[in-house]
């Protein structure tokens, strides 16, 4: 089976660095679809450790027999000896990579002996933070300081403490997300944490995203097994909830805006004016431009559909 695998380096990235480098045993880089360094179909074996941050579309991939798509806004961070596979990467696919060494981390003060917060550097499965923008963009910052330090023509005298230290900062405020998150999730079982990371993305792109496989995907599970957990916990189904964040968004623009109703097609991301009208006919009882000449003559909606409240919703 090991034949079937390519080793790859720190070595053979470094290839992808026009920079010389001022330390051996990591390198951050940038890589777009033009320029990845893993092809599609190929099966790798990593001998080093890595964060990724996707910065923009989305990278579908196998680790250790798990199929799952990143996107943009995920943080990914790889333990060493995982073999994964890159199954598509998408046109407009980007992400700031850190590959480092343990000899690196170790030398940071990350080592087999060091703090709970860091034995999992080398150990256990990899990790992934969803739907957390501070964090990512602090991490991103850290990188970015992390690429310029490493840069020799940037050397100071100082050089390697200022390196480890921003390489202490990301450790650290990726291994506090992960402790404050396993807290803060004691106690809730894991459909209620599903369901709860349901509603944090509905909130975020249901105006975007109409299609239930999106919302599983971004949570890695079937959109089958996402349906059961919504239903049993929040008593509707995740369509249910996506169109009434739809109506709700719909009704609002038609009452407190000018927009006309192709310019509210187009804001709700329907394909055309002729389904948007269907949809808002169907589950209201009335055509979009009806309910606005209603709401023009009466001060109280005449039309009103029951709804979740994502906002308020909570999950005891």
């Amino acid at each position: 089976m090991e034949n079937f695998i390519s080793i790859v380096t720190l070595n053979d990235l470094k290839k992808h660095v026009t920079n010389n480098v001022l330390l051996q045993d990591y390198l951050v880089v940038i890589f777009e679809k033009n320029n990845y360094f893993f092809k599609e179909n190929i099966s790798y074996r990593a001998d080093y450790l890595c964060v990724i941050l996707v910065l923009d579309g989305f990278l579908a991939i196998n680790v250790n027999g798990i199929s799952m798509t990143l996107y943009k806004g995920n943080i990914v961070t790889t333990k060493l000896s995982e073999v994964f596979t890159i199954n598509k990467v998408s046109d407009n696919y980007k992400a700031k990579c850190l590959y480092y060494s343990f000899d690196f981390a170790a030398r940071a003060g990350f080592g087999y002996n060091s703090k709970d917060i860091t034995k999992s550097l080398s150990k256990g499965a990899h990790e992934i933070i969803l739907e957390q923008p501070a964090l990512f963009e602090r991490i991103n910052s850290h990188l970015d300081m992390l690429q310029y330090m490493n840069n020799i023509d940037n050397k100071l005298y100082y050089s390697l403490e200022i390196i480890q230290n921003y390489f202490s900062l990301m450790i650290y405020e990726i291994g506090s997300f992960l402790i404050e998150k396993n807290s803060a999730n004691v106690g809730i079982s894991r459909e209620e944490e599903i369901a709860d990371l349901f509603l944090g993305l509905i909130r975020r792109h249901a105006l975007e995203q109409h299609n239930v496989q999106y919302y599983a995907d971004r949570l890695f599970i079937s959109r089958k097994y996402l349906s059961r957990i919504v239903k049993k916990i929040i008593l509707k189904s995740p369509k249910d909830i996506i169109n009434n964040v739809l109506v709700l968004e719909a009704q609002m623009l038609l009452k407190c805006s000018n927009a006309n109703i192709n310019e509210i097609t187009c804001h709700l991301n329907f394909t055309s004016q002729i389904v948007f009208n269907r949809f808002f006919k169907k589950k209201t009882g009335i055509s979009p431009s009806e309910y606005r000449k209603v709401r023009i003559s009466n001060k109280e909606d005449f039309v009103y559909i029951k709804s979740v409240n994502i906002e308020s919703s909570s999950i005891m």
